[in-house]
């Protein structure tokens, strides 16, 4: 049962993560790099250039909403593998406490009907 209420607690933070996309992702890179370009007066390489780079991904038209309903149908799985360990434990119970009242229903019949008469 631990499993799998860690698989509905998994499946529910991939539902937030999934949520979490619809956030425009942003870039920025910078850096130093050699510059072997050579200058036209006495043709000596340019150097080190320092770069930076700022971006962004703007989702006009995805909204992720594919990837979020496919988490949300996991969280249903999951929710429903929780429920089943459940529904066999009650199966099982059901079964064996048929027997019992079974068996006790038996003993008062003896108890009632077979002994007093034997007596």
């Amino acid at each position: 049962m631990k499993a799998a209420r860690a698989g509905l607690e998994r499946a529910q933070a991939a539902v937030q993560f999934e949520r979490s996309w619809r956030i425009p992702d942003l870039t920025v890179r910078g850096g130093l790099r050699n510059n072997r370009e050579l200058l036209e007066a006495g043709l000596a390489p340019v150097g080190l250039d320092a770069f930076a780079d700022v971006g962004i991904e703007i989702p006009i038209f995805n909204r992720n909403q594919g990837n979020i309903l496919a988490a949300l149908e996991e969280v249903s799985f999951a929710e429903q593998e929780v429920r089943r360990p459940e529904m066999l434990i009650r199966a099982r119970f059901v079964a064996w406490f048929t027997r019992y009242e079974t068996a006790q229903r038996m003993v008062e019949a003896y108890r009632k009907e077979v002994i007093p008469r034997e007596e």
